[in-house]
């Protein structure tokens, strides 16, 4: 059931924001292990962010996913992320990731739970 939910202020056209979903779609498939059928991504772009005193391109997430994150696994997110986002013109130091561990019967799914 992961989902990652992506906020940039950068403006993306249709392709740029597929390819961005993909990218994190293929990224939690293959670090994390999970199965896409579960994986959601969803991207607000344009988004007003306001980040150490600016209105400069910045980006935050939210990586949350059942299951503990191992350090390796939050690490390496965290770098490929932030590299795709230098791509789009944000750098590094002006993104936020926050990985939340979700319990399974506080996540609903298909009339039902984890």
């Amino acid at each position: 059931m992961p989902l990652v939910n992506v906020n940039i202020t950068q403006q993306l056209d249709r392709e740029s924001k597929e390819k961005l979903k993909q990218l994190c779609n293929d990224m939690i498939v293959e670090i994390l292990g999970k199965p896409q059928k579960y994986i959601m991504v969803i991207v607000h772009d344009k988004e007003d962010i306001y980040f150490d005193g600016s209105n400069m391109p910045s980006a935050y997430l939210e990586v949350k996913s059942i299951g503990e994150f191992t350090p390796e696994q939050t690490k390496e997110l965290s770098k490929r992320l932030c590299d795709h986002f230098e791509k789009l013109g944000i750098k590094s130091d002006r993104v936020y990731i926050e990985f939340n561990d979700a319990k399974r019967h506080l996540w609903g799914y298909n009339r039902s739970t984890f």
